[in-house]
C-alpha cells in the first residue's frame, strides 16, 4: 500500500488542527532521528538486546503482560502519552 500524503493531511484535518499535526509529525520526526542515532551508535548492543531478553518473562518488563498468564498473545500498546493500554 503506497502512503498518500495529501490523503493523509486531508483525513487528518477534519480532527485536529493543521499546527498540531505540524507540531506531531516535528516531535515524531526528532523521536525517529534519535532513535536511529542511537541505533547506530551502539549497534552491536542493539541486536544483542532480543538476545538478552530471551529468558526475561514479559511479565518482567513494565507495561507487558505475560501471554501464558493472559491467555492471549499478550504485549501491551503504548498510547500517545507513553501510558500502556
Amino acid at each position: 500500500e503506497d502512503f498518500d500524503v495529501d490523503h493523509f493531511v486531508s483525513d487528518c484535518r477534519k480532527r485536529v488542527q493543521l499546527e498540531a499535526l505540524r507540531d506531531d509529525l516535528e516531535l515524531y520526526y526528532k523521536l525517529k532521528t534519535a532513535m536511529v542515532e542511537l541505533i547506530n551508535k551502539d549497534y552491536a548492543g542493539f541486536v544483542n538486546l532480543s538476545t538478552n531478553l530471551i529468558n526475561v518473562p514479559c511479565s518482567g518488563l513494565v507495561g507487558w503482560e505475560d501471554p501464558e498468564e493472559s491467555g492471549g498473545e499478550g504485549g501491551g500498546r503504548g498510547n500517545r502519552d507513553g501510558e500502556y493500554v
